[in-house]
């Protein structure tokens, strides 16, 4: 399951089937800011969990710009590990768009801005992940952290 915001949801769901849990959260604040759900993760951890912070901003941090600009070419992301992707991802989207509402308008409505961020994480997350290849994934996660979750995943589920 998929999104922060239901995640007690799928905690309480999951805890009776006893079984592995792996959970993944986004660090959100650079350091030397504590990631924001760190409180969280310590929690589940002591519950025997595993749980995991991003190093970087959020998971569309590690979607290669390339992939974006492939199909937006305006898109104005670098690959920064605190960069906000979706948001700038909204941007390239609403600009090519042919909207007759300038994007700093966009910025000052928060419900339209909610809107068009949450659509561009949805399509982030979707298509735009399919289109990444193990080249542009070493390319932009130099850590290797997405293997190593992957990694450690596989190998408890044999365990």
């Amino acid at each position: 399951p998929l999104g922060g915001s239901n995640m007690d949801l799928w905690i309480s769901r999951l805890e009776d089937l006893k079984l592995p849990e792996f959970y993944l959260m986004d660090r959100e604040y650079p350091p030397p800011e504590k990631p924001k759900y760190i409180e969280i993760a310590k929690d589940m951890e002591e519950r025997g969990c595993t749980a995991w912070i991003t190093k970087r901003k959020e998971l569309e941090n590690y979607i290669h710009p390339d992939v974006i600009k492939s199909e937006y070419s305006n898109y104005a992301g670098t690959g920064d590990d605190f960069e906000d992707v979706p948001f700038l991802f909204a941007q390239a989207v609403h600009e090519v768009s042919g909207s007759s509402i300038p994007w700093d308008e966009v910025v000052q409505d928060k419900e339209k801005l909610g809107k068009k961020t949450s659509q561009a994480k949805r399509r982030l997350n979707t298509e735009f992940v399919e289109r990444m290849t193990p080249k542009l994934l070493t390319e932009i996660d130099t850590n290797n952290e997405i293997r190593s979750w992957l990694k450690e995943i596989g190998l408890s589920l044999r365990s």
